[in-house]
């Protein structure tokens, strides 16, 4: 089946049967060339079906947006992340978002078709992002800003007053991904958080020689740190293989504001969530304490992963209800 913008590119000219004078000629870009390939990516389809599509195609404020040398990773990374927050939010549909990090805005594109009724903050500290797309998006701002300054701070809390925020990072690197996890943590009207880690920073010398030590992936074991910090949540992990990127863990907070317990939060939102067993057994292995058990239930304790030397808990593929 051929999607909007395939079956647009494959209608001829009318101007040939009509008077109507031709359009000028408009360069062609890389979403064009992706548009043509018959078998998209799935992430890339569902882009590709987006009614608003055609309209920012034609949109002179998306030329550069529409022309990345990067555009089928930025599509899928994006489309991804979408559908992990609809899965996260629910209902919840009046929110504030914060795209930390943000470059141009592919994920914040597309929140604001998806949640025209809340306001989209990208942030980001680059001064050389063309943003002239976010013209033409009613619910989106761009804010030049440093994620280690206290701005960003100040802007979080002043936005959510009376309202939810949810914070959002794709591909953090280093020890931004921290800082992601301390505005979660420490303001109080963040609702939710989705994240996308990628490399530990050089300078976490300790944790680059434990991954070493036990042959642990770095970058599993630094998604399993990241995963402990979060607080008083109920958490999700997983690996989205459909995201073309090696660093595709996920990580997903919700906070808790009843007086349910966490493992017994946790337990309610993860029904559907298959618990994954370790490779090796080791019979020097305690059992996991209450307080191990309180995370998402495909993930063991962080001491049975690190005595077992095992760390593919992120085996636990993201499927989506809408693919």
């Amino acid at each position: 089946m051929q999607t909007h913008l395939q079956e647009k590119l494959l209608v001829q000219d009318h101007s040939l049967f009509t008077n109507t004078p031709a359009k000028p000629a408009r360069q062609r870009r890389r979403i064009d060339y992706i548009a043509e390939n018959p078998n998209p990516h799935p992430y890339v389809k569902k882009w590709l079906e987006e009614p608003f599509l055609m309209s920012i195609r034609d949109d002179p404020n998306f030329a550069s947006f529409l022309n990345n040398t990067n555009l089928t990773k930025e599509l899928t990374e994006s489309y991804g992340t979408l559908l992990k927050i609809h899965e996260l939010v629910g209902s919840d549909t009046d929110l504030v978002f914060f795209d930390v990090c943000s470059g141009k805005g592919y994920l914040s594109c597309l929140l604001s078709y998806h949640f025209p009724r809340s306001t989209i903050h990208q942030i980001d500290n680059n001064n050389k992002i063309k943003t002239e797309h976010i013209r033409s998006l009613k619910n989106v701002q761009f804010h030049l800003m440093d994620v280690k300054g206290v701005k960003i701070l100040d802007l979080m809390k002043e936005e959510t007053k009376g309202k939810k925020g949810i914070i959002l990072g794709i591909h953090l690197c280093g020890e931004l991904s921290e800082y992601l996890i301390n505005f979660f943590n420490t303001i109080d009207t963040i609702e939710y958080l989705i994240l996308c880690p990628c490399c530990i920073s050089k300078k976490n010398q300790g944790l680059l020689q434990t991954s070493r030590d036990l042959n642990i992936d770095n970058y599993n074991l630094w998604t399993m740190e990241l995963f402990y910090s979060i607080k008083d949540s109920t958490r999700f992990l997983n690996r989205d293989g459909e995201v073309k990127s090696h660093k595709n863990n996920f990580i997903s907070a919700k906070k808790i504001r009843d007086s349910k317990k966490p493992e017994e939060a946790s337990k309610a939102e993860n029904t559907e969530t298959t618990e994954i067993e370790p490779k090796e057994e080791s019979k020097e292995i305690k059992e996991a304490t209450e307080e191990d058990k309180e995370v998402c239930p495909c993930v063991p304790s962080l001491v049975l992963l690190l005595q077992n030397k095992y760390c593919s808990y992120v085996t636990c593929e993201f499927k989506p209800k809408s693919l």
